[in-house]
């Protein structure tokens, strides 16, 4: 994951019942913590299991992805105003 070009959104259930979901993706974060990782991420961490994904968690992703397209359209505009 630290070499990766880009955002980085994780998901997780907290109850997952498939794989540890919540365990892996925490050791994600801590990993892009650790290298000081330059790209936006963010772990929403559902509190059930995979049932769980709400619209709550929806609003959250959405709430993610607009953050990070709004500050890629502000340095591009001004990266434009520059050159």
């Amino acid at each position: 994951m630290e070499t990766t070009n880009g955002l980085t959104l994780l998901v997780s259930a907290e109850q997952d019942e498939i794989w540890p979901s919540h365990a892996m993706a925490n050791e994600i974060t801590e990993s892009l913590e650790q290298v000081k990782f330059s790209y936006p991420y963010q772990h929403i961490a559902l509190p059930g299991g995979h049932d769980s994904f709400t619209r709550e968690t929806q609003n959250q992703v959405n709430q993610f992805l607009t953050s990070v397209c709004s500050q890629a359209l502000q340095l591009a505009f001004a990266q434009v105003h520059i050159s």
